[in-house]
């Protein structure tokens, strides 16, 4: 995973602790007419909406409404200004705002440096701080919301009409994203599938003398086939066994769970819009925006890991087992382990 990406996930993982009050949206193209920036999160509170600059930088970093710079390993060099870049985006954010009504919205600027070995020095016109102090930073900043409105409302408001054209919901056929991978086809049942009736120079010999009983299996449907492949000698299809998933630890909105299978294949029905990050032994399978009606199954052979934004909007099976995602939850995390 490229360190940008890295950086970004990073963040998300520390804003995924803010109260459920707060909406927190993931990597997003917004624009505003003709200007469109990109901004790396985007947190919706009862405080105002808060722009997210990410950067995974290690070292010290100086920071001052003059310029910044950043030195590694005893050599300073100069960098472009986060605090600056995240103003812009706040800018555009704003406008955006202002086009659909919500002018006296507050909008707030926050760099989060998200590299561990980040060491912040000097203030600059808006807060520079660690990731994991993000959240309270957030929590703190003052603002309010003018009366009627809601954190989902503008969240809605930034699904609906900020993202790009190929990600918008009842966007016209040509923009709209690729159809959604296909789901697995379901487990064979238990009732075995019948031949169909071939030239009687092409029936194998000890299947001739059954004909008679699988005809009358087509016209009478019964609940358990059995076919006599020799005199005496009933055959019965087993059901086949699902593979279990288990629950083996919930912690701070995360769920492990143990996949008694080879590999895991995790397929969700959307209801609602929904951002989804999916990952594959660490590699990022999808990360996006998935709205009603859509399925998409995503497999691994090994770690499987899925994060929903709006889990309420959501419907997963594994392997074709139902998962029971939290009622309430804003952010539900699975990590999904195949054990063989």
């Amino acid at each position: 995973m490229p360190p940008r990406r890295q950086g970004e996930e990073e963040t998300l993982h520390h804003l995924s602790f803010l109260p459920r009050e707060f909406v927190t949206l993931p990597a997003s193209i917004v624009h505003a007419g003709p200007v469109g920036v990109e901004i790396d999160a985007l947190v919706f509170g009862p405080n105002g909406v808060h722009v997210v600059e990410v950067k995974n930088w290690a070292g010290r970093i100086r920071v001052s409404p003059a310029g910044w710079s950043r030195e590694k390993r005893g050599v300073v060099e100069g960098t472009a200004s986060g605090v600056a870049q995240a103003l812009r985006n706040a800018d555009v954010v704003r406008r955006v705002l202002d086009q659909r009504g919500f002018a006296q919205v507050p909008v707030h600027a926050l760099v989060a440096m998200a590299h561990k070995a980040a060491v912040i020095d000097g203030q600059d016109a808006a807060p520079v701080v660690k990731a994991d102090v993000a959240p309270l930073v957030i929590q703190n900043t003052p603002g309010v919301l003018p009366a009627g409105v809601t954190p989902e409302q503008l969240a809605d408001v930034f699904r609906r009409f900020v993202l790009p054209p190929e990600r918008r919901a009842g966007a016209p056929a040509a923009a709209a994203p690729p159809s959604p991978a296909a789901p697995p086809p379901p487990p064979p049942t238990a009732t075995p599938s019948v031949p169909a009736a071939a030239p009687a120079h092409h029936v194998p010999s000890r299947l001739r003398g059954a004909l008679p009983i699988v005809a009358i299996v087509v016209l009478v449907p019964v609940a358990v086939v059995v076919i006599m492949d020799r005199p005496g000698h009933p055959t019965t299809a087993a059901p086949p066994k699902a593979p279990a998933v288990r629950l083996v630890s919930a912690s701070n909105g995360v769920y492990d769970y143990d996949v008694s299978a080879g590999s895991v294949a995790a397929t969700v029905s959307f209801t609602g819009q929904c951002w989804v990050d999916v990952a594959s032994n660490g590699t990022t399978l999808f990360a996006g925006m998935r709205y009603p009606g859509n399925i998409s199954t995503w497999k691994s052979t090994g770690q499987l890991y899925l994060k929903l934004g709006a889990p309420a909007a959501a419907g997963l099976t594994v392997d074709g087992a139902p998962v029971t995602m939290p009622a309430g939850m804003g952010v539900w995390t699975g990590v999904f382990r195949a054990s063989r």
